[in-house]
């Protein structure tokens, strides 16, 4: 029931906070009309009946007051830019009803009574300007019948009739005023809490997404960090390893070069003894000689081994025959079982001040991969080049494999750490710490492109 009545004074509108006053407005208006069009209509049928008879005009003019009051509340119904016209049109049909009654129903001695409902209506829902104008032609025309007509009205009567007006006007007015600038300043503190609350909502919504970029910035250092810290522990893992391989071949190296050595003094008397007995060497002299040359080439391998894995403080200067030689007998089984040839080229020799133990393990790195790479064809000559050249400034080292190079979507990424195209057998770590060797400790550059032929990998050492 609340909703039907809601509905009918504001005319099924809905009304933003904005429009706090025009909604009271429309339920003012609605309800002096439905109020107008009920008690007009009964005085008027009342005088068609003869109950109270208002005379024939007013009897007409009350029938039209009626009929425009339906009509008003069903165009207020429509959109609200008919407000002002509707509030209008109904002071206008108020009026001829009152200015009829005024002159047509003598017997009413209150008839100008209805002149201040007409006044406050007009202040209340036309504003100030509206209940002015009302009120100015309201106390004119009074003021005019009683000069030009006889309302049947004592001058008494007519001059408190008129003095009510005014000040009925001045009090609307100022009442009226109050309540619209109320409403004005209600409506600018909404007005300035909405644009607060907008501002705060954009604030808040950009800080949001600020703390939402930190986080993930945040996130990202983090996976950054992690990263890197995982890398970095396994780079030492392997640095370990190494070093514990070193001091394995050290603990080695110990054990074995006795037997070797009290072997090779045996062999050695052996042979002194046939000597000075004037004997000829035999065949099994022969054979002892081979097994005394062997027994050399497995103590200078252990302590090639020895030195390989054991790091060094402070750079040598070293030939790159010395060294290329040493890479050589690391990998010279290697080469053998997997039936690849190795190539040397060098067109002079040349010194190089460097860690000699960190280059050898780099070019034993890249010659192993090479190996990895042709006994994985199914070639029937398989090739190494290593080629020695230098300028004024560089010596570069290529070394060159006959397997068809690498693929073209994996080159660049052969230096990342952990990336291997060997599977779960490699680890991914060869090659990138053969790059932190030459680029961070060697202060060289090492490159790697493919060739007609297959892989080339290119090391660059400073001379000095």
């Amino acid at each position: 029931m609340y909703s039907f009545f809601s509905d009918l004074l504001e005319s099924g509108h809905s009304f933003e906070q904005s429009e706090l006053l025009l909604k009271f407005q429309y339920r003012v208006i609605n309800t002096i009309l439905l109020v107008m069009a009920f008690f007009t209509f009964v005085f008027a049928v009342l005088s068609s009946l003869g109950i109270s008879p208002l005379g024939t005009v007013q009897t007409a003019v009350n029938y039209l007051l009626v009929f425009s009051a339906v009509l008003l509340v069903h165009r207020l119904r429509g959109p609200k830019k008919r407000y002002l016209q509707s509030a209008y049109l109904m002071y206008a049909v108020a009026f001829v009803d009152f200015v009829s009654a005024l002159f047509f129903v003598p017997h009413d001695e209150f008839r100008i009574i209805w002149f201040y409902l007409l006044i406050f209506a007009a202040y209340i829902t036309g504003g100030v300007r509206a209940g002015n104008i009302v009120s100015i032609i309201s106390i004119s025309v009074v003021l005019a019948s009683n000069l030009f007509y006889d309302l049947k009205l004592s001058e008494t009567a007519i001059i408190s009739s008129l003095l009510g007006l005014v000040i009925a006007t001045l009090f609307f007015r100022a009442h009226t005023k109050k309540i619209i600038d109320f409403e004005q300043e209600i409506t600018s503190h909404q007005e300035v809490l909405a644009k607060f609350n907008e501002n705060l909502a954009k604030e808040v919504a950009q800080k949001t997404q600020e703390l939402q970029e930190l986080n993930a910035s945040l996130e990202n250092m983090v996976s950054q960090k992690v990263a890197q810290i995982t890398q970095q522990e396994r780079v030492m893992i392997s640095q370990s390893r190494l070093a514990t391989m070193g001091e394995m071949m050290s603990m080695i190296a110990h054990q074995w070069r006795q037997p070797l050595s009290t072997t090779t003094l045996m062999i050695t008397n052996a042979r002194l003894k046939s000597i000075i007995a004037g004997a000829e060497p035999s065949e099994c002299e022969k054979i002892l000689d081979r097994i005394s040359d062997t027994m050399i080439y497995l103590s200078d391998t252990i302590d090639d081994f020895q030195t390989y894995f054991k790091p060094e403080k402070a750079k040598e200067e070293i030939s790159l025959n010395a060294l290329i030689e040493r890479v050589g007998n690391f990998i010279e089984p290697r080469l053998m079982m997997a039936h690849v040839q190795m190539h040397i080229e060098q067109e002079a020799t040349e010194f190089v001040e460097t860690f000699a133990n960190e280059l050898v393990q780099v070019l034993i790195n890249i010659t192993n991969n090479a190996i990895d790479a042709l006994s994985a064809k199914e070639r029937a000559e398989r090739h190494i080049w290593i080629n020695v050249h230098s300028d004024e400034e560089m010596i570069q080292i290529t070394i060159e494999d006959n397997g068809g190079g690498i693929e073209e979507e994996i080159i660049d990424k052969v230096f990342e750490p952990y990336f291997s195209s060997k599977s779960k057998n490699g680890t991914g770590l060869g090659l990138y710490m053969a790059k932190m060797i030459i680029d961070n400790h060697i202060n060289g550059t090492i490159d790697v492109e493919n060739t007609a032929k297959g892989a080339r990998f290119t090391v660059g050492l400073p001379k000095k």
